[in-house]
C-alpha cells in the first residue's frame, strides 16, 4: 500500500515537472493568449495569399475585409477544407490577424423594395401557370380566357 501511494506521488511530481519544463521550452512567439495570428498565416496561409495567384485573394485585399468574414470563410466559406486542421483558437488568431475589427456591415438600404407590403394580384384570365390554368390539371384553356375563338386559331401562322 505504502509502496503504490509513493509511486503515485513520484508520478505526479514527474507530470508537473514535464509540463513545467513543456511551458518552458514554448517558442518566444507564441503569445499570452496561446496563438500567434502571424505565425500561422506564415505557416498556413502566406504560401498562397502572398503571391499573386488567379482567383486567390492577395493579402492586401484580406486585410480590408472584416475579421467576422474572414473567420466565416475559414469555418464554413472555400477556405475550410485549408483550415479544418487548424484549432478555433488558431483560425480566430489568423482571422484577428488578417482582417480588420468590427462587425460586417450588411447591404444597403436600397437594396429592398421600398414597398414592404407583399402584393398578390388576382389572377389574369390569361394565366397559365405550369401544366394547366386549373387545379384540377385538365390542361384546357376556353375561349373566353384564351383570348381566341375556333375561326381565329384556323388563321394562325408560325412566325
Amino acid at each position: 500500500m505504502k509502496l503504490r501511494s509513493t509511486f503515485a506521488g513520484l508520478f505526479c511530481a514527474a507530470l508537473v515537472c514535464a509540463l513545467f519544463l513543456w511551458r518552458s521550452w514554448l517558442p518566444n512567439h507564441v503569445r499570452a493568449d496561446g496563438v500567434s495570428g502571424e505565425l500561422i498565416y506564415q505557416k498556413h496561409c502566406a504560401a498562397c495569399h502572398d503571391q499573386t495567384l488567379p482567383r486567390v485573394p492577395p493579402r492586401a485585399a484580406l486585410s480590408k475585409l472584416p475579421a467576422t468574414r474572414i473567420l466565416r470563410t475559414l469555418d464554413f466559406g472555400v477556405m475550410m477544407s485549408v483550415a479544418y486542421p487548424l484549432r478555433r483558437e488558431e483560425r480566430e488568431a489568423v482571422a484577428k490577424f488578417l482582417g480588420t475589427s468590427g462587425e460586417e456591415p450588411g447591404p444597403p438600404a436600397s437594396a429592398f423594395c421600398s414597398d414592404k407590403k407583399p402584393s398578390s394580384s388576382a389572377v389574369s384570365s390569361s394565366d397559365w401557370n405550369g401544366w394547366s390554368p386549373e387545379s384540377s390539371n385538365t390542361r384546357f384553356q376556353t375561349e373566353e380566357r384564351a383570348g381566341l375563338n375556333l375561326e381565329q386559331v384556323r388563321n394562325l401562322k408560325l412566325k
